[in-house]
């Protein structure tokens, strides 16, 4: 079991390492809502995996693979949300930068807004994870094949989705963390441009996840 353990660890720290869906918001929020934004987007996607582990424990994953109406609907849903998220983002840029009057917030009205924004990052993580056709794959096809046949699974599921959460939790920190040092150092224009940038890779996500 440590050795299917290491292994599992090694394959999840790759995997976490690739710019998909959730590294791509994490890396957003960061960028137009700062570094506790990508935290709670991070907890939000985290939460999705611990579920996803209870599914793949339970069989359940591969009954919603199996049907095509569930698999589409993920598929879509999941494109239209990134889709969305880009949008804000390009929307909020544009208002960022045309009423200077308007960025000019109490601090008692600042707060309330930070902590809905939180909130609001924390659901996305929850949406784009829990719509990700490649992450439900993950768990279905990879995951499985870590598993011990002579021993125990839900052990196994447990054990392999602490490992999970141990190796991609400090990824996604990262991220989050260096994109908003990168941002807070970028010029205004520069920062217009890493936007779009952010917005335009969430919209080649979204079609990929709904034409591949």
């Amino acid at each position: 079991m440590t050795e299917a353990l290491f292994l599992f660890a090694m394959t999840e720290f790759a995997l976490s390492l690739i710019p998909g869906p959730a590294v791509l918001l994490v890396v957003s929020l960061s960028m137009n809502k700062g570094y506790g934004a990508g935290l709670s987007a991070t907890a939000g996607i985290l939460s999705i995996n611990i579920i996803f582990f209870g599914l793949s424990a339970l069989g359940i994953g591969a009954a919603l693979a199996a049907s095509e109406t569930v698999f589409a609907a993920l598929k879509y849903i999941g494109a239209a949300y990134l889709i969305w998220t880009a949008w804000e983002i390009i929307r909020d840029t544009f208002f960022a930068n045309t009423g200077s009057v308007e960025r000019q917030t109490d601090t008692a009205m600042l707060e309330p807004r930070q902590k809905s924004g939180r909130v609001g990052a924390y659901m996305r993580g929850l949406f784009v994870q829990g719509s990700s056709i490649k992450n439900l794959l993950i768990f279905i096809a990879i995951v499985p094949q870590f598993i011990d046949v002579n021993q125990a699974p839900l052990h196994q599921f447990l054990a392999l989705g602490l490992v999970s959460v141990a190796v991609e939790l400090p990824i996604l920190v990262g991220y989050a963390f260096v994109t908003t040092r990168l941002t807070r150092m970028c010029s205004g224009t520069v920062g217009l441009y890493m936007n779009g940038l952010s917005a335009g890779l969430l919209v080649a996500i979204a079609g990929g996840m709904a034409f591949v």
